[in-house]
């Protein structure tokens, strides 16, 4: 079976299970995708002009050099949402715009019964996005969706979490080559401190963890906090030998990983 085959009749079952349990209010707004950037990222067309929609609640790796590096499973994410869109009528509920401009949604498929099928859960449940939650926009029936469908992924190995098996561990800095820039790794070492680190970004408060380590750090937002770590007691962490999985970048040329979830962390 090809791949959209699979996405298609996936979907079918995926939507009969999970259609009724969404509910969302009247506001949403059906929509005409023009084109596909990323597995987070498309255009919509508004009779001659077009808009650009960042969705809500999601990462996806990215498939172009930016301000991050092109990660893994970028393509195979686009993938997902170009036949996302292919094979549902698309919705939109809007909230917000981002510094870019683009405006905020959180996105959902109607199929030919009118079930919705919420396409943040779909993408994060096959492991090909991480959550990126924002607290300021976030949704008391939707962000729980997004969490429960990102620790699915993780239980099932799917995806970005396929790796977790394989992935390299590196204990020291001279074992990364800038090849390992965006892939999926192991970072391991002693945590030596945890800060919080609070911050105002266009009027509206925010804070951080930054987990120093021996020769990398690790960085977990708030709107991940928030949801993933309530029973998780990071600053247990300290003085102890971890390690960390996801996505490797460097800040100052120091590696880092922006952590989603407790599940990404082994204690040694």
């Amino acid at each position: 079976m090809n791949f959209k085959n699979y996405f298609v009749l996936y979907l079918f079952i995926f939507g009969l299970f999970i259609s009724s349990c969404v509910n969302v209010d009247s506001s949403l707004e059906a929509v005409k995708v023009t084109s596909v950037i990323d597995g987070d990222t498309f255009y919509v067309n508004y009779g001659t002009t077009q808009e650009s929609i960042r969705i809500i609640g999601i990462d996806t790796p990215e498939i172009h050099e930016g301000s991050k590096p092109v990660g893994e499973y970028g393509e195979d994410a686009k993938k997902f949402l170009e036949d996302f869109v292919n094979s549902f009528d698309i919705y939109l509920k809007k909230d917000g715009t981002d510094p870019y401009n683009r405006t905020l949604a959180y996105v959902f498929g109607k199929d030919k019964n009118g079930d919705l099928i919420f396409y943040e859960e779909a993408v994060l449940k096959e492991g090909l996005a991480r959550p990126l939650i924002y607290l300021d926009n976030d949704d008391e029936e939707l962000t729980p969706k997004i969490v429960e469908a990102y620790n699915y992924a993780f239980e099932n190995k799917k995806g970005i979490f396929s790796k977790w098996d394989t992935a390299k561990v590196i204990k020291n800095r001279n074992e990364i080559t800038n090849s390992l820039e965006g892939k999926i790794v192991f970072l391991e070492g002693k945590v030596n401190d945890i800060e919080k680190d609070e911050y105002y970004l266009e009027g509206i408060y925010h804070y951080k963890y930054n987990i120093d380590c021996i020769w990398f750090k690790i960085t977990i937002r708030d709107g991940e906090y928030e949801y993933f770590f309530e029973d998780f007691d990071i600053y247990s962490l300290k003085n102890m030998n971890v390690r960390f999985y996801g996505e490797l970048w460097f800040e100052n040329e120091k590696p880092k990983i922006l952590l989603r979830s407790p599940n990404e962390i082994v204690i040694n």
